[in-house]
């Protein structure tokens, strides 16, 4: 206490040390290592605390224990990071300013000394502004101030009766005295001219005990701020990960008790007697469960390829049964048998029972079974039990859906009544028609091999409903009138949108040809049926050639892959679906001639009375739609030319059993041509111009014909 700091000693350190700011920071760090130890020892109890069994809770709280000690070890270093490097702020900041040192008291000590040699008066002045400056200062100010000399080894000794302010001169003390540590002491000295000196020793007592609780404060903000923060880390991070997660895995205790009992018949290997362990945490039982569906998908797959042991669903419990139908299995809802993956599994065509049964209808299979078929020359409920025949016998001969009679002939009763009997073209005969077009298609494609008795069931029922409430106009018409069909369904398709809603809203009580399927099946029999009738607007046409045509170039050749495996993939055929039902219904052209010629009489007739309206209605005429201007023959020429023939090219391509109706388009071609030319008279420039286009025609249906024949790619 002797030896008090000096002018340029630091403030903030021991006295006599330089060292002082590191010494201090050494001591932070051992307060840091401390307070980081005692956060990790709470949350080590908290750990502990809550890490009694709860349950089947398991490997969540192992988890979440890791967890919080991750964060409080993350905590607890940067508190001792924080705690060394805040002490090491004053020494960086005395490089830049000494903000530490009072310029004032150099000054005064200064002037004192000037001041010492002059009469007694000028003396006790400056001691009087001397104290008042310091009378202000509650944090630091003089207790001592001495006259001496400075001796020959350079020291400053104060003067035996040098004394100016101190004990002994109460009437100058400012209010402090002698600290009681060296370190709270500043002395400052000033020599002037004659040899003599002031020097003055300041109490920074008071400075330093607020310095001191500043610190101490500093501390205790720390440590609260690291307590709270691991407090609020835990929390939130059990609120947002580790209680959903533990729900997450109860959950998937609860589901995998069922999923795992009895796994001996799937070949799983379980402890005890091949149920689930009662010692198996949620992590390891998530694994059993995900290995259980493994194996189930492994014989679903080889239910779907016919190479695994049918007697293996006997072996399943309903469980496992749910969560097998969860796999797209080409297999039928509610107990049906398998469809069947190969050509040779069932015949397409009907026995000779269900052919007995078209009798009632004054009609034969062979009738039937022909494109020669004239649905035109039947009466309405003929043409009605045909639809229900060829409807249940698909169902009966697949086995993938089975409606009641009764309720199929109250749905094919209330179908034909939305139909509109003032429609030339659109109406009940042409639905019917479509059908059989469809079905035939079906049979002499093989279409069996690749599409189950769901999807070909889906077809048929798009066919009779492709074109339910026409209202004998095209949707052109529709959208230029602001028809409310057209507003409905924001101008897109509105008559095809219409015709796909109208099915699904006949499906009530005694007319759900559908009520036999499960929701499932039903989902995806309605997908079907919404894809396949809105395929049918003529917009979509050319692209649809493009599909079929791109399909043909991807069908791989039959000695290197099975083509049955290729048309099965989902969107191929969903593709050929509906390129059947757009071929169907536009294939009046590829029929023999009387049928062909009537079919276009009555499409034209439609056309023409939506011409008559557009008249009415001061719209612009249709190019199809004015009977006054079109000829019908060269009409129909062109839409052959530009409409069909590359439709029907695509389709003998991508089936060359199809080909048949291709002749019967080359003759109604030249059948047209010959009507023309009798009833026009064209000059010879025009009847060679439409010869040329007639035989182009032609020559692309020869080359398709011929090329799918010889080709070395057949179909199945």
């Amino acid at each position: 206490f002797d030896e008090p700091m000096s002018i340029d000693q630091p403030l903030d350190g021991r006295s006599g040390s330089r060292q002082a700011p590191f010494a201090r920071a050494a001591r932070g760090a051992e307060l840091g290592n401390v307070l980081s130890r005692s956060i990790w020892l709470g949350s080590v109890i908290c750990c502990v605390r809550q890490s009694s069994p709860v349950g089947s809770e398991g490997s969540v709280e192992v988890f979440r224990q890791q967890l919080l000690h991750g964060i409080a070890t993350h905590i607890a270093c940067f508190t001792v990071l924080l705690v060394v490097a805040v002490p090491l702020l004053p020494l960086m900041l005395n490089n830049m300013a000494s903000s530490s040192c009072d310029g004032s008291m150099l000054a005064w000590v200064t002037i004192l000394a000037e001041y010492q040699n002059d009469s007694e008066h000028i003396r006790r002045r400056e001691l009087a502004e001397f104290a008042r400056f310091y009378e202000g200062f509650a944090s630091y100010g003089p207790y001592y101030l001495c006259s001496g000399a400075i001796d020959t080894s350079g020291k400053f000794h104060c003067a035996f009766n040098g004394t100016l302010w101190g004990e002994d001169a109460s009437a100058l003390d400012g209010g402090f005295g002698r600290p009681a540590r060296a370190a709270e002491q500043l002395s400052v000295t000033a020599n002037n001219a004659q040899g003599g000196g002031v020097r003055a020793h300041f109490d920074f007592s008071s400075a330093k005990r607020m310095e001191a609780w500043m610190n101490m404060a500093l501390v205790a903000f720390e440590f609260s701020a690291m307590v709270l923060f691991t407090f609020l880390n835990a929390r939130w991070i059990t609120n947002l990960i580790l209680r959903p997660l533990q729900r997450m895995l109860v959950s998937v205790t609860q589901i995998a008790q069922p999923i795992l009992k009895n796994t001996t018949a799937l070949g799983l290997t379980l402890d005890g007697d091949g149920g689930m362990d009662e010692d198996l945490d949620e992590i390891q039982e998530l694994e059993m469960v995900v290995q259980k569906l493994g194996t189930i998908a492994g014989i679903a797959s080889d239910l779907q390829n016919g190479n695994h042991d049918n007697n293996m669903k006997d072996y399943l419990e309903l469980e496992n049964e749910s969560v097998l139908q969860m796999f797209p299995l080409e297999k039928p809802e509610q107990g049906c048998g398998r469809h069947p993956t190969s050509k040779n599994d069932v015949d397409p065509l009907p026995d000779a029972a269900t052919r007995a049964q078209l009798e009632k209808l004054r009609l034969s299979f062979e009738e039937l079974n022909s494109w020669d078929f004239d649905v035109m020359s039947i009466d309405r409920a003929r043409q009605t039990g045909i639809a229900g025949w060829i409807l249940l016998q698909n169902a009966q001969t697949f086995g993938a859906i089975s409606p009641k009679s009764d309720v199929a002939q109250r749905f094919l009763q209330t179908l034909s009544q939305e139909y509109r009997n003032e429609n030339p073209f659109h109406n009940w005969t042409h639905a019917v028609d479509v059908l059989h077009i469809t079905w035939r298609m079906l049979v002499i494609s093989e279409a069996h091999v690749f599409l189950n008795g769901l999807e070909q069931f889906a077809l048929l029922v798009s066919a009779i409903a492709h074109d339910v409430g026409h209202p004998g106009v095209n949707n052109k018409f529709l959208v230029d009138t602001g028809d409310e069909l057209a507003i409905q369904y924001n101008d897109s398709s509105p008559l095809e949108n219409m015709h796909c809603s109208k099915l699904f809203k006949l499906l009530g009580d005694g007319t759900n040809i559908f009520e036999s399927l499960s929701r499932t099946a039903f989902f995806e029999i309605r997908k079907i049926c919404i894809e396949a009738i809105l395929s049918t607007d003529m917009v979509k046409h050319n692209a649809m050639i493009e599909e079929a045509k791109g399909i043909h170039q991807k069908r791989p050749d039959a000695r290197s892959q099975d083509p049955a495996s290729f048309f099965k993939a989902k969107e191929i055929k969903t593709k050929v679906m509906n390129i059947f039902l757009h071929v169907a219904d536009i294939s009046n052209p590829t029929r023999p001639w009387t049928i062909c010629r009537e079919w276009a009489f009555r499409c034209l007739e439609e056309f023409f009375m939506q011409g008559d309206q557009e008249k009415q209605l001061g719209m612009p005429v249709g190019v199809l739609n004015d009977r006054t201007k079109i000829n019908k023959a060269t009409s129909q020429i062109t839409f052959i030319e530009f409409m069909i023939v590359p439709l029907e090219a695509a389709k003998v391509n991508l089936f060359p059993s199809l080909h048949e109706p291709t002749t019967f388009l080359k003759c109604n071609l030249e059948e047209w041509f010959r009507l023309w030319t009798e009833e026009d008279a064209p000059t010879d420039v025009e009847r060679e111009e439409f010869r040329r286009r007639v035989a182009k025609a032609s020559q692309t249906l020869t080359r398709a014909k011929e090329g799918s024949i010889n080709s070395a790619r057949p179909v199945f």
